[in-house]
């Protein structure tokens, strides 16, 4: 794992423009609980017009949600008609928040807690988004030059306990199942993609990760063009980078996890009351999903 500086590539240009869109910009609804308004401050985080790297092609959308809620449906802003359903156990909601400024995003509520069972979570399951990740061949290389995009704007309202938090994910870590996935890990930003073989983590030391802060915006982006894999932290306000990773892995094949997309937690063993790992706590905006 290195750092990189180097030229843009199409990864990269396509991760710019899912940062674009996760720096460019809640009535509430309750999941799990009983409908309120929740008014919360908001720190600039939708501040980011001038914060442009690239146009928005929604055909290439896979999904993308705002921060709208409708019932226990996530509209899918992107077009591609990939509506998102809420699920809730423990105690835990999901909030369409509005910042008196600058529109909704989504907030997960809910303590954190210790236990590996147990905890207050809420998720959005996807359940049919098709293939976003593409096919490659055992090289790496992309098959027909199809690209793959995940990310999110993020706040957290509290820090991950030891068990982690997952933003987004899709498939599985047990041995000969695919899974890509955006997870905080003690505060610290990581992604993961597996063919079920071999897997790519970036970045490989967890330490020199970017920490985020409690109260504060980042915009995050994992990306895949062949056997290259990076990561985007950016300040949606500054539009500064604040980390930038990117490695080459050779022999990583077809990603074709199993199961549906989830947001908020890293799967949903049963329903309505199941158990979740690594449900995530905290605020979510422009969470996106970008293949082509």
């Amino acid at each position: 794992m290195h750092g990189f500086r180097g030229r843009s590539t199409t990864s990269q240009r396509l991760a710019a423009t899912v940062i674009a869109t996760l720096v460019s910009g809640c009535v509430a609804v309750a999941v799990g609980g009983a409908a309120r308004s929740a008014q919360t401050d908001d720190d600039g985080a939708h501040q980011g017009a001038a914060f442009r790297l690239g146009g928005h092609d929604s055909s290439r959308t896979v999904l993308h949600y705002r921060g709208a809620v409708d019932g226990r449906t996530l509209p899918d802003a992107s077009g591609a008609g990939n509506p998102g359903r809420l699920l809730s156990g423990r105690g835990g909601g999901i909030l369409s928040a509005r910042s008196g400024r600058h529109g909704r995003y989504l907030r997960f509520t809910g303590a954190t807690c210790a236990r590996r069972a147990g905890c207050p979570w809420a998720a959005v399951v996807v359940p049919d988004a098709g293939d976003p990740e593409g096919a490659v061949d055992r090289a790496g290389d992309p098959v027909g030059g199809q690209d793959f995009t995940f990310g999110a704007r993020v706040r957290l309202t509290a820090m991950p306990g030891r068990n982690g938090m997952t933003v987004i994910h899709r498939g599985s870590l047990d041995d000969g199942e695919a899974q890509w996935s955006l997870e905080l890990d003690d505060g610290r930003v990581s992604c993961r993609w597996s063919d079920g073989d071999r897997a790519a983590v970036l970045p490989e030391d967890l330490g020199r990760s970017v920490a985020l802060e409690l109260g504060r915006w980042y915009a995050l982006a994992c990306s895949r063009h062949g056997a290259r894999f990076g990561l985007t932290v950016t300040d949606p306000v500054s539009a500064w980078s604040l980390g930038t990773y990117s490695e080459v892995v050779d022999g990583i094949g077809q990603q074709r996890p199993r199961g549906p997309i989830t947001i908020g937690a890293d799967g949903v063993r049963s329903e309505p009351d199941g158990a979740v790992s690594a449900p995530f706590h905290g605020d979510l905006d422009e969470v996106m999903v970008r293949s082509g």
